[in-house]
């Protein structure tokens, strides 16, 4: 529960009140306590991309569809400025770097598509502490919705 601070008639409280916050104020999470560390989870459902991946004679004549699903855990350093897309992780980079790399050139097996893409994700983004992908193909098999892999990848326990 957040502690919030009531000032008295026409005064708001100043930043001496660290930690009160004045009525209707959203809290700045990564100032209530700096031993911890804030997470943020940002998540794309089913992107779309056309890929040249598979190890059979008939994949390796055209492109596959794959549906992809990504959570990534961004470690919040500032508070949110509404007014500032600098101060959150910019999603249409985290995509333009997951269709760049599934499309960069023919990969065998989804496994390695899923192992590159991760760690690709946490080479140029620093902030992402942990990210989880799970790569598809939708139209492998008429009897399923699709079949893939799923990685979570930990930036301490990953080697770059």
């Amino acid at each position: 529960m957040i502690d919030r601070h009531v000032a008295s008639p026409g005064k708001r409280p100043g930043p001496e009140h660290s930690g009160f916050l004045p009525p209707g104020a959203a809290p700045a999470l990564i100032f209530l306590n700096p031993n911890i560390m804030y997470l943020r989870r940002v998540f794309f459902s089913r992107l779309a991309v056309d890929a040249n991946i598979g190890i059979l004679a008939h994949e390796l004549r055209t492109t596959q569809p794959l549906h992809i699903d990504a959570e990534f855990d961004v470690i919040i350093r500032q508070p949110v400025n509404d007014h500032d897309i600098r101060s959150v992780l910019d999603y249409r980079q985290l995509r333009d770097a997951i269709i760049a790399e599934c499309t960069r050139g023919h990969v065998n097996l989804i496994e390695t598509l899923c192992e590159k893409v991760g760690l690709r994700l946490l080479a140029d983004f620093s902030d992402i502490q942990t990210v989880k992908l799970r790569i598809s193909k939708p139209t492998v098999f008429s009897d399923c919705a699709a079949v893939g892999v799923e990685v979570t990848m930990d930036r301490n326990t990953t080697t770059l």
